[in-house]
C-alpha cells in the first residue's frame, strides 16, 4: 500500500507510524519506510550522543565495536526508541574483504536509502547486502553476528512492554523465529496492560496469537480493522472526533 518512493504524509498508516516516535519499533520488513517516517519526525535529533532519531539509534546499535564507525557507541539501553529490524534491510551491507577490520560488521546508510554499489566505509571493498528470509535455521542468522543485537533489543522490548501494538503483521507459520520470539518473551512479560491489533482481519490475528502464546497478564485487547479498500478506518475518525471535543 505504501512505498518509500512516494510516502504520503496524509495517509493514515503513515500518520499512525509517525505517532510511534519514542516507542520501540520492531519490524520484519526489508524496506525503509519506518526509518524515513520516524527520522523526519519534528522531535528527532540526529547523529550525536543521546540522539532521539530511531534510525540513528538503530545504526548505533549496529555499529557497536566497529572500528571504522564514527557514531557514538551505544549503551545497554540504546534499543529503547530504536527501529529493530530482525530480517535485515535493503540499506544494510557487510564487507566482503576477509582482511578488513570491519569485515563482520553491518554498515547502514544514514540517509535511509539503499546504495547502488555499496562499498565498505573502512577499506573501500565491495559489500554484500544483509537480507535474511524468514527461516527456522539459526545458521542463517549466525552468518551476521551483529544482527543478534536487533534480536536482543526485541527480546528486551517485548519482555518489558506495558503496551504492544501489532500493525499489519499476521504471524505467518513460515516465520518461525518471530513466533518463537513472541511466545518466549510474552510468557515472561509481567507488565503488559494493553494489546492492540490493527489488521484487515484483526480477530483472526488475535486467534492465531492465542494459539501459540501464553500471557502472564490479562491485557486489554483492542482489535482495530484496516479497511481492504485503503480508506480511512472508522476508529481513527472516532478517535479524532473525541480528541477535538475533549
Amino acid at each position: 500500500r505504501v512505498t518509500a518512493e512516494e510516502i504520503d504524509t496524509d495517509h493514515w498508516p503513515i500518520r499512525l507510524l509517525a505517532s510511534a516516535f519514542g516507542a520501540t519499533v520492531i519490524t520484519t520488513n526489508y524496506d525503509t519506510i519506518a526509518e524515513i517516517v520516524l527520522a523526519n519526525h519534528v522531535n528527532a535529533t540526529h547523529c550525536r550522543s543521546g540522539a532521539t532519531c530511531p534510525h540513528c539509534r538503530m545504526r548505533s546499535v549496529l555499529s557497536y565495536d566497529c572500528s571504522c564507525e564514527t557514531l557514538s557507541q551505544p549503551d545497554e539501553q540504546m534499543w529503547k526508541g530504536s527501529i529493530l529490524k530482525l530480517h535485515g534491510s535493503i540499506t544494510w551491507s557487510t564487507c566482503l574483504n576477509p582482511c578488513c577490520s570491519d569485515e563482520p560488521c553491518i554498515q547502514s546508510t544514514c540517509d535511509c536509502r539503499p546504495a547502488s554499489s555499496p562499498r565498505c566505509s573502512c577499506c573501500g571493498c565491495p559489500c554484500s547486502p544483509v537480507l535474511i528470509p524468514p527461516t527456522n535455521r539459526e545458521k542463517r542468522y549466525e552468518q551476521y553476528p551483529e544482527l543478534k543485537r536487533m534480536w536482543n533489543g526485541a527480546v528486551n522490548a517485548l519482555v518489558e512492554a506495558s503496551e504492544i501494538v501489532v500493525f499489519g503483521f499476521s504471524f505467518p507459520e513460515s516465520d518461525i523465529p518471530i513466533r518463537q520470539l513472541w511466545s518466549r518473551c510474552l510468557a515472561k512479560n509481567t507488565n503488559l496492560d494493553s494489546l492492540t491489533i490493527i489488521d484487515v482481519c484483526p480477530e483472526k490475528v488475535l486467534s492465531k496469537i492465542e494459539e501459540f502464546t501464553h500471557l502472564k497478564t490479562s491485557p486489554r485487547v483492542h482489535c482495530l480493522n484496516s479497511p481492504a479498500d485503503f480508506s480511512r478506518p472508522d476508529w481513527i475518525r472516532q478517535a479524532g472526533a473525541t480528541a477535538r471535543h475533549s
